[in-house]
Order: structure tokens, then sequence, then C-alpha cells
């Protein structure tokens, strides 16, 4: 079906109350498609995500950006991957 009518409806329920809800809405036949999304988890993921935009803000402005502190305060380990692979290889199997 290439047409439709779209509606974005804001309400507030208990949490137990949203699989009634949904299910109503799956048991009504006009209905084809629909999605219910919580809106507090994207209010925090807006929260963060103005966050990361000021670091980068920062960032350019020559500040070091959070990244680059957490990077600096972890040790460098450095691994030979391709020892560690012939090794696992050559121990018997139990």
């Amino acid at each position: 079906t290439r047409n439709g009518f779209y509606v974005q409806i804001k309400f507030n329920a208990a949490t137990d109350k949203i699989s009634e809800i949904d299910h109503k809405i799956r048991m009504t036949g006009t209905i084809i498609r629909h999605l219910l999304l919580n809106i507090d988890d994207d209010l925090i993921r807006q929260a963060k995500d103005l966050e990361e935009q000021k670091l980068i803000k920062r960032s350019r402005t020559g500040e070091p950006s959070a990244a680059k502190k957490s990077a600096e305060a972890k040790p460098h380990i450095e691994i030979d991957l391709d020892k560690q692979i012939e090794k696992a290889l050559e121990e018997e199997i139990k």
C-alpha cells in the first residue's frame, strides 16, 4: 500500500499498560503498521548527543576532546596476534 494516513500521538502510560495498548492496536484491522516508542529514552539520547557536540566544538578550538583524553589515560598494550594464534593451534585439543 503506497497511500495511507500517518499519525503521531504522544501519550503517557504506565509501563504495565504498554503491552495491553500494543495488543489492542494489533487486533485493530484498520492499522497496518505501528510503532510505540519510549520518548524518555530518546530524550536521554538527545542529551548525550548534545554533550558530544560540545566536546567536538571544544576540540576544534584546540582543547583536547574526551576521546583523546581517555585514549591518553589508557596504557598501550601490544600483542603479537600471529604468535598467539600459532601457540593456540599447537596446543593439544582436550
